[in-house]
């Protein structure tokens, strides 16, 4: 069970770290290259978070429903 209580805490922060790299890449790269996989991958970083977001959301409504029955 102590395992599974440290996955939201790192699954959080999956997203930031994604768009660093993505970002980090596109800084350390020479000028003009990446620049079509940097626009390609860019929208990734805003579904990692919307993601991370739903899955936040639907465990709250969750808890409110046990929440109401209990």
């Amino acid at each position: 069970m102590k395992i599974k209580a440290w996955r939201p805490k790192i699954l959080i922060w999956i997203p930031a770290a994604y768009c660093a790299i993505l970002s980090g890449m596109k800084i350390l790269a020479p000028e003009g290259s990446g620049d079509a996989a940097f626009y390609a991958f860019l929208p990734l970083c805003f579904f990692f978070v919307a993601a991370s977001q739903l899955s936040l959301l639907k465990k709250i409504d969750q808890l409110e429903a046990q929440l109401k029955d209990g």
